[in-house]
């Protein structure tokens, strides 16, 4: 790459580092307001606010790559114009091939930039923001992994291997301990749906481990006192499209 095309190229990477620069303090302020409306609510504070924001910066990040690209590649390339560089680089014998290869190269890096802060750091951070978000709203710690979602809820680990589109659980597997870390009662079920502030189990099954050994209860239905709502597994529940490709 020439001196003139290395030129133009730094001149629209700047332009475009300035619009996202821009972009980014309004959307970051507008999402910052937003948060404000769940300030207090649980143990959310300010520093959990301050925390989800810039772990959600990637995310952002990757959201507006393309827009800034666009209008820095205009502004750059129209702030040329209104100086009369690109009259000159044309009279210097620099063609509009020339020119245009300046502007691809940026695009190209832009686009590595997108593709590295979309599928290595964004997705990550987002899941941890939902974390942080989660524990300080609700005190329901919530983590998602390859073969399911886990939730604590005090003394209980849960278990949920899918999430139906209605809401529904399927596939739950609760571990309830003691206050000595002693595994008590693990409860299986098929299907649970929230319904009054509880969730209804379907084809339960329930080990409940003592000293005589393991007693097998089966039951159709049961009653399942949690925390946990539809509502805060959508906080802590990564979408697909924030999640990387090979997931």
């Amino acid at each position: 790459m020439g001196l003139l095309q290395r030129y133009i190229a730094k001149t629209i990477l700047m332009s475009t580092l300035l619009v996202l620069f821009i972009l980014l303090g309004l959307y970051t302020f507008m999402d910052f307001i937003g948060e404000l409306d769940d300030l207090g609510k649980g143990q959310y504070q300010l520093s959990n606010i301050i925390t989800y924001m810039a772990l959600s910066m990637p995310k952002r990040i990757y959201e507006l790559l393309p827009i800034a690209a666009l209008l820095g590649s205009v502004l750059g390339l129209g702030n040329l114009a209104s100086q009369s560089e690109l009259v000159a680089m044309r009279a210097a014998g620099y063609s509009v091939q020339q020119i245009n290869k300046a502007v691809m190269v940026v695009a190209l890096c832009l686009m590595f930039v997108a593709v590295f802060v979309g599928e290595v750091i964004r997705p990550p951070a987002e899941q941890k923001a939902r974390e942080i978000q989660s524990v300080a709203k609700t005190g329901t710690v919530g983590t998602r992994t390859d073969h399911g979602f886990w939730t604590r809820d005090g003394l209980h680990f849960n278990h949920i291997s899918r999430i139906l589109p209605d809401g529904k659980f399927a596939d739950i597997s609760i571990y309830e301990f003691d206050i000595n870390n002693q595994l008590r009662i693990v409860t299986k079920a098929k299907e649970a749906q929230y319904d009054n502030d509880s969730w209804t189990l379907t084809d339960v099954v329930q080990s409940t481990l003592d000293e005589q050994g393991v007693q097998i209860r089966t039951v159709e239905h049961a009653r399942w006192k949690s925390k946990l709502n539809p509502g805060m597994v959508n906080i802590v529940v990564v979408p697909p499209e924030f999640l990387p490709v090979w997931s």
